[in-house]
């Protein structure tokens, strides 16, 4: 394995357990979300070639949503709960499971 293969999981672990600014800052929020998404994008190009059909398939692209959209699902939930069903992170909701 190259360097540049150890390196990337241990710099997005950092980023994930924001060793690389102190706590609530806006960099280390953006940190955050960069290693999600670099951590999407692992698992779509990793899953696109398994031979896995069906639901097996479906559940491991879900993982993948679910890592990208957490925060965007958890602040639904809220508005749900909040009686704010049909604000945009509602609606944000929607549309990216309907796409």
């Amino acid at each position: 394995m190259g360097r540049g293969a150890r390196f990337l999981p241990l710099t997005i672990q950092r980023m994930l357990n924001g060793r690389f600014l102190k706590e609530g800052s806006h960099e280390q929020k953006q940190k955050k979300m960069l290693a999600r998404i670099i951590l999407a994008a692992v698992l779509v190009v990793v899953l696109s070639p398994l031979p896995i059909r069906g639901l097996p398939r479906l559940a491991l692209y879900l993982l993948t949503y679910l890592v990208i959209g957490s925060d965007i699902l958890k602040k639904a939930g809220r508005g749900i709960l909040n009686r704010q069903v049909f604000d945009e992170n509602f609606l944000m909701a929607v549309a990216t499971v309907g796409a």
